[in-house]
């Protein structure tokens, strides 16, 4: 099974990452059709407080909300990140 971290070298290099790589590359779980990188909701929380010192998953959920989301969600398309809630 491959790392996220496999999947950098095939996106499209003009694919929008969030930053810091350091935290939020590990939650890349794929890439679109257009080599856009697909992370994993829950990932990103669960890094937002192990590395990023939110305090709570509300405090990091709402971290994500207003400031990650909310600055893709004007983005290209087809060069911005996908964030996905995985159900099981």
């Amino acid at each position: 099974m491959s790392s996220p971290t496999d999947l950098i070298p095939d996106l499209n290099p003009k694919a929008l990452l969030l930053e810091p790589r350091s935290i939020f590359n590990k939650c890349i779980i794929g890439k679109t059709a257009e080599g856009a990188p697909i992370y994993c909701k829950h990932a990103i929380i669960e890094a937002l407080i192990a590395e990023h010192g939110m305090k709570s998953k509300e405090e990091a959920q709402q971290h994500l909300e207003l400031n990650i989301l909310r600055a893709i969600r004007n983005q290209d398309p087809k060069i911005s990140p996908m964030i996905v809630e995985i159900l099981v």
